[in-house]
């Protein structure tokens, strides 16, 4: 947020941001420099890929691209991630959900993937996605939907479904949780 105060649990708000410096000059945040396959403003990236993206971007909108996912554990501050119709169709869920790193993430949308399934056993593994308040899973393939999983995701708000196949869903057990 820039305001000298850290609302975040390791400061990331204000890592980038300029400060007074003891001497009482200031600081100069980190040049943000924005690849050629980008569109940014400032920590905001839509991008085709990943190559040359800095670490430290907060919104990464990579839909409508193939993405490598194993690549998404070097950004550890992303608050929003867009992958929307950028999941191969051999990704496998729970592989892709141990590939985010950012325990900041709020916002997540995985829309147009062709994912079929979603349980508890894709997120048992799964501690850096605590904070997700947004869940966009719309227009996919969906057919079994074991709702165990949002036991995993205790802040989250909205979840969106639309447009799925969903034939099966499994109510949760207490247990799972």
């Amino acid at each position: 947020m820039c305001d000298g105060a850290s609302h975040c649990p390791k400061n990331e708000d204000e890592n980038l941001c300029k400060h007074k410096s003891s001497l009482g000059g200031s600081i100069s945040p980190k040049k943000i420099i924005c690849p050629d396959h980008c569109k940014c403003a400032h920590l905001k990236f839509k991008c085709k890929s990943l190559n040359n993206v800095t670490k430290e971007v907060r919104a990464l909108d990579l839909s409508a691209n193939n993405v490598d996912i194993q690549y998404l554990k070097n950004f550890t501050f992303l608050v929003y991630l867009n992958l929307s119709s950028s999941l191969g169709a051999t990704t496998i869920f729970q592989h892709f959900l141990g590939n985010i790193e950012s325990a900041h993430l709020q916002n997540l949308d995985i829309s147009y993937n062709k994912i079929t399934h979603i349980s508890i056993t894709n997120f048992r593994y799964i501690s850096n996605i605590l904070n997700l308040l947004y869940l966009n899973i719309s227009n996919n393939k969906l057919n079994v939907l074991e709702l165990g999983f949002l036991g995993k995701l205790p802040k989250l708000r909205l979840l969106i479904l639309k447009d799925n196949e969903i034939e099966t869903i499994g109510v949760m057990d207490k247990n799972e949780v």
